[in-house]
């Protein structure tokens, strides 16, 4: 479970720090994912509501995670913060997109369809210049419904991966962005059940897939979430596959800027300054039955701190920040500041603009 404190000092760590957009289409895949990545970090779920079983408190109902977040050892320690927007506010809200430099996509693979479904995001995803990964899910009951017939399994897959792959190069132009097997961007799995595969899992564990594909046949799964738990699979690509934010910021921020920004304004993103001036963008809002409503942003540079005043870029008009909180797990842990290269969120006196960038 992701420590409080390790969670508030990855202050001067921007470059271990991945901020990941988790966007599906058909049926809810997304949450279904975020929902199983706090069940692994070892929060339960009871009578529907998510809980801390150290603290045996109420966190939040499952259907409503829409962050998680998690410490993970790869060659370092590495912050990873996951956000879910519902693919339907993407399509009128592209200004949602800028909240992250890689977007994890969970496509089902059993919808029919699929690929005319999935067009459209992702074409908004390349488009916003959003490098992707893609989870091909349910390939449990894909493996059911065909069981002896793992060529009807493999086609399904390598359909799935030639049409994504044929919709990245005509938006982008070039195929350097392609899902690949072995590039480690493409995951195989069940959300639900909570297994998964990559390449890399396979190479480091040994497991093949003639043992899942029996094991899943047959209903029986042996514990096939701890073998190989989807989790691993999801961090391990994202670690191999996610740009720094200095990397991509550098192609991103003519499309995330609609306002002229000086140089050193520049230089401060693109490092992710936490003592440069603040930059700021808010991308979304929830609404809580107890709360007032949480809006989520993302800090290009500076810290964003509990009761700073900030105001657009072309306006003087001052808004405060009553309250700041980082991701912590599938909730938001309050704090006194939010620091550069990390997604948080804050309750603020005012209604605030999305899409564009506030400074202090």
């Amino acid at each position: 479970m992701l420590d409080i404190n390790k969670a508030k000092e990855f202050k001067c760590n921007v470059e271990n720090v991945r901020n990941v957009l988790v966007l599906s289409v058909v049926n809810n895949g997304a949450k279904s994912l975020l929902e199983r990545l706090a069940f692994e970090e070892g929060y339960s779920i009871e009578d529907d509501i998510m809980y801390d079983p150290n603290k045996n408190m109420s966190l939040t109902k499952p259907g409503e995670i829409n962050t998680f977040s998690t410490i993970y050892e790869h060659d370092n320690e590495y912050l990873l913060n996951f956000t879910n927007f519902p693919q339907y506010q993407i399509k009128d809200h592209e200004y949602m997109l800028n909240s992250a430099d890689t977007c994890l996509i969970v496509i089902s693979s059993t919808e029919l369809n699929v690929i005319e479904k999935y067009t459209k995001l992702i074409q908004s995803v390349i488009r916003n210049k959003i490098k992707p990964i893609i989870l091909i899910n349910k390939l449990d009951l894909w493996i059911r419904l065909f069981e002896d017939d793992i060529e009807q399994l493999l086609y399904r897959v390598a359909y799935i991966m030639t049409n994504v792959n044929q919709i990245i190069e005509k938006q982008r132009g070039n195929d350097d962005w392609n899902i690949e097997v072995e590039k480690d961007n493409v995951v195989f799995g069940s959300a639900t059940h909570g297994w998964g595969f990559n390449r890399q899992v396979f190479e480091k564990t040994g497991f093949e897939f003639k043992e899942i594909h029996e094991t899943v046949k047959n209903n029986i799964y042996n514990n096939l979430h701890e073998k190989i738990p989807i989790s691993e699979a999801i961090f391990e690509s994202i670690i191999a596959n996610s740009p720094l934010t200095s990397e991509s910021l550098r192609y991103r921020l003519p499309l995330i800027c609609k306002n002229e920004i000086d140089i050193d304004m520049t230089r401060s993103m693109i490092g992710a300054d936490s003592d440069g001036p603040l930059i700021v963008m808010f991308f979304g809002e929830r609404y809580s039955e107890i709360f007032p409503k949480e809006i989520y942003c993302r800090i290009f540079c500076g810290s964003l701190k509990k009761d700073d005043e900030i105001h657009l870029m072309d306006s003087k008009e001052k808004i405060k920040v009553i309250q700041t909180f980082i991701y912590h797990g599938p909730h938001n842990l309050a704090c006194s500041e939010i620091s550069a290269g990390k997604m948080g969120c804050i309750m603020a006196d005012k209604d605030i603009v999305f899409g564009e960038i506030y400074v202090r």
